[in-house]
């Protein structure tokens, strides 16, 4: 798919409230419903030894997932946006206070459990905070970058074409949308989510290897298999965050597309 010019889109606040609807409640369902029941599972002996508390874990890691995809999404396709007016760090502040909310939430979760605090809590509460704002400042300002690069190939493309007009084929540039397929690392919005992906993937592995070397070596050959198990797994919400945000961002094109062409077909009755 070829790019086609097309009237900017004009209205992008819709954008800061539904960011903050996802991320402030999901965040709150995921620290104080599933994570807490989580903590409680474990500290019972009846249910501990039972597959919830595996069951539970599993909810919030496609939980966590699925809200990373789709704020990420929102983030992305609004870096993408910036120069036809979409908010650019307004979102990553709104998205960053939800994440201070989601561990706040979660301190209280333990503090609701447990009756007390310790640093340890509060250490790791830091630690994540600051992995997710490295994130999320990393994934939105090289998304402008590479927002600004495409379009700047856009204009070039254009003027190169306007001086060699009456040159055969014309000189183009890929459109962001439609996706053309599911994976397509020609499209610089889907390499930039596919690389987020990949990072993820890497956080997720390194976080599982600090666990496993603080819980010590298998002990048999059914650990090794169930570690194996875990690992893949960690692979696997990587891959769920790519396809999700994809959809994500798939929706937010249709969406805009479809809004535009309302207050265009308004004005134009008004005129």
């Amino acid at each position: 798919m070829k790019h086609t010019d097309t009237k900017p889109i004009k209205s992008f606040g819709w954008l800061r409230s539904v960011l903050a609807i996802f991320s402030f409640g999901l965040f709150a369902i995921l620290s104080l419903g599933f994570t807490l029941f989580y903590n409680y599972c474990n500290t019972d002996i009846v249910l501990y030894a039972s597959v919830l508390p595996d069951a539970v874990k599993i909810l919030i890691d496609l939980t966590e997932i699925a809200i990373y995809a789709i704020c990420f999404s929102i983030l992305l396709f609004s870096a993408f946006h910036v120069h036809e007016g979409a908010p650019g760090l307004s979102l990553v502040w709104i998205f960053l206070s939800a994440v201070l909310f989601r561990r706040a939430c979660d301190l209280l979760g333990v503090w609701l459990l447990y009756g007390s605090l310790d640093s340890l809590d509060l250490t790791y509460a830091i630690v994540y905070v600051l992995l997710d704002t490295a994130l999320t400042l990393a994934a939105f300002f090289l998304a402008r970058s590479k927002a600004n690069r495409y379009y700047k190939k856009m204009a070039l493309t254009a003027k190169a074409n306007l001086l060699f007009k009456d040159a055969s084929p014309k000189l183009s540039v890929d459109a962001l949308y439609p996706f053309r397929k599911i994976v397509d690392i020609k499209n610089h919005l889907q390499a930039h989510v596919a690389a987020l992906s990949v990072i993820l993937a890497v956080i997720k592995v390194i976080t599982r290897i600090l666990y496993d070397v603080d819980y010590g070596a298998p002990a048999d050959f059914a650990e090794v298999m169930i570690m194996a198990v875990y690992y893949l797994s960690d692979l696997f919400l990587a891959v769920i965050f790519y396809v999700l945000s994809i959809l994500v961002l798939n929706q937010l094109f249709r969406y805009t597309e479809k809004k535009n062409a309302v207050k265009k077909e308004k004005a134009d009755e008004v005129n």
